[in-house]
Parts: C-alpha cells; sequence; structure tokens
C-alpha cells in the first residue's frame, strides 16, 4: 500500500482525483477537522489535506488549535481553500495556522497532484533524517558509556584509527604502561603499527576492517 492521504472535508472532487492517479494512495476521509486527532492515535498518516469550506475563519482556528496536539507534531498539511471569496490574507492566515502549503479550491489538478507529490517526497526525506540522528544520537550515547566502562577497567584499552593513528587510551593504558598518551606516542611512535612489534599486526587491523569482526592476537610493547 502506498502513502496514506487524509482529507478532512466532505468534498468528494479531491478524494475521486487522488484515486484516478496512477500513485498507489491509501484515501481515507473525515468529516471535519475534530475527528482527526482521534484517527492519529491509531494510523499512520503521510500527508493531510485540510479542505477550508464557507467559514474560513473558524475553520483555520480550529485547525491551529488541533495542530498543537502531539498527534499533529511535523505531520505535512496542504490547505485547500474553498470559501467563496477568498483573500490574499487568507493565505497567511494558513501558514500562521501551520499549514504546509496553500492552494485555492479551483487549482488545477496537475498543480495539486505535483503538490502532493512534492510534499509527500519532502516528508519521507525529513522522516529519514529525523530517524537517523536519532539513531545516531543513540550510538553517541552507548559509546560513550561503553568508553566511562573502558576507562574504569583495569585492562589495557586503545582506541586507533583505520590508519591505525592512536587516538584514546584508558585509565588502566596508564598504570600498566606508566605512559600517558602523548608521552607513549612520543616514544614508541603515533600508530599502533609502530608501538606494536607483532609482524601481522597490520593484517589484523586490516582484516577487522573488511569483515567488522574482532581478532585475537598477541603482542609486546618495549616499555
Amino acid at each position: 500500500m502506498g502513502n496514506r492521504i487524509l482529507i478532512v472535508g466532505n468534498d468528494s472532487r479531491y478524494n475521486e482525483l487522488l484515486s484516478r492517479t496512477n500513485a498507489k494512495y491509501e484515501i481515507v476521509v473525515v468529516a471535519n477537522i475534530e475527528l482527526v486527532g482521534e484517527y492519529l492515535l491509531t494510523k499512520k498518516v503521510d500527508l493531510v489535506l485540510l479542505l477550508i469550506g464557507e467559514n474560513f475563519f473558524q475553520e483555520v482556528s480550529a485547525f491551529e488549535q488541533v495542530k498543537q496536539q502531539n498527534e499533529w507534531y511535523d505531520l505535512p498539511v496542504i490547505l485547500i481553500d474553498n470559501s467563496p471569496f477568498p483573500i490574499p490574507n487568507n493565505i497567511r492566515l494558513a501558514f500562521q495556522a501551520g499549514a504546509n502549503d496553500y492552494l485555492r479550491g479551483n487549482c488545477d489538478d496537475i498543480e495539486l497532484i505535483s503538490r502532493i507529490e512534492s510534499m509527500l517526497k519532502q516528508h519521507k526525506r525529513w522522516s529519514e533524517l529525523v530517524f537517523e540522528n536519532h539513531s545516531h544520537a543513540e550510538t553517541l550515547s552507548l559509546m560513550d558509556k561503553l568508553i566511562l566502562l573502558m576507562d574504569r577497567a583495569d585492562n589495557s584499552f586503545i582506541i586507533f584509527d583505520s590508519k591505525g593513528e592512536i587516538e584514546w587510551v584508558n585509565q588502566g593504558f596508564n598504570r600498566l604502561y606508566g605512559y600517558t598518551i602523548d608521552e607513549f606516542k612520543r616514544k614508541f611512535g603515533r600508530t599502533v603499527f609502530e608501538a606494536s612489534m607483532n609482524p601481522e599486526i597490520r593484517a589484523k587491523v586490516e582484516q577487522c576492517i573488511t569483515t567488522r569482526k574482532s581478532v585475537n592476537y598477541v603482542s609486546e610493547c618495549p616499555t
């Protein structure tokens, strides 16, 4: 099933129009704005077409109130103004109320479909970015916790980049070897390849990078 579009209003023309397009839309219709919040509690919606009728100011005011609810957060809304005497001020009021786009009721069908498809693409990309940022934040939080545990461990831990450059050592390293990271790098080299006496160290690191799995090896470090 394709994107779910929620039409708020009683004009069947928009339902028929979207049903005729090649895009696979799932169309849901609710009679008025007050019923939308309850629907959004149980169903995911990708876009709202808000049909405004004769009472523009009252209906937009009602929309502005419900748009502040959590269920409407980041939900794209295209407001279609079917009021009998639309005035330029209506555009400003529509965007102030929280609409993402504004169209007159007599707009061309092709323009409406184009606006819908563009809005759906923007919303999809925005959702992906939000998910990526959330996943990135969770990863950073987990890494912070792991580093805290490693830093307090008695064993020695070293973090280095893909080129072998030593970036971090824990307190256990300082206690075992008696060097800070800067002192160790000045004396034995900036990379793990220079510091390690195991001739297979470079091959082991490349294996980790390629397979994304841990490996075991034995190495002596001069002190």
